[in-house]
C-alpha cells in the first residue's frame, strides 16, 4: 500500500508514476503529501475506482489503484512507441518519394 507509512522508496515511485501521467507536479521526496493524496484521488476518481475521498481506499494506492496505475502507464507508453514509429513510416515515405 502507498499511504503514510510506506516506504520513501515506494512513495517516491508512485510520485514519479501520477507525475508521468500528468496528475502530480508536487515534489519527488518520498513524502506522503496532502499532494500526493490528492494526486491519488483525482487519478481512482477518473478511472472510476472511487465515488468521492469519503469512499475506501480513497487517496491511497492498494492493489486495484496500483493494477489500474500499472496498465495506464503500459496503455501511454504503448500510444507514445505507436507515435514514434508512426513519425518514422513517415519519414520513410517522405524519403521514398523525393529519392
Amino acid at each position: 500500500f502507498i499511504d503514510e507509512k510506506a516506504p520513501a522508496s515506494e512513495i517516491v515511485r508512485a510520485q514519479r508514476l501520477l507525475r508521468f501521467l500528468g496528475y502530480y507536479d508536487g515534489r519527488t521526496d518520498g513524502t506522503y503529501s496532502e499532494a500526493l493524496k490528492e494526486a491519488i484521488l483525482r487519478f481512482q476518481m477518473k478511472q472510476a475506482l472511487v465515488g468521492d475521498s469519503a469512499s475506501p481506499g480513497a487517496g491511497r494506492i492498494g492493489p486495484i489503484t496500483r493494477r489500474t496505475l500499472r496498465d495506464t502507464w503500459n496503455r501511454v507508453l504503448v500510444q507514445q512507441r505507436a507515435g514514434d514509429f508512426l513519425d518514422i513510416a513517415h519519414v520513410d515515405e517522405e524519403v521514398m518519394k523525393r529519392g
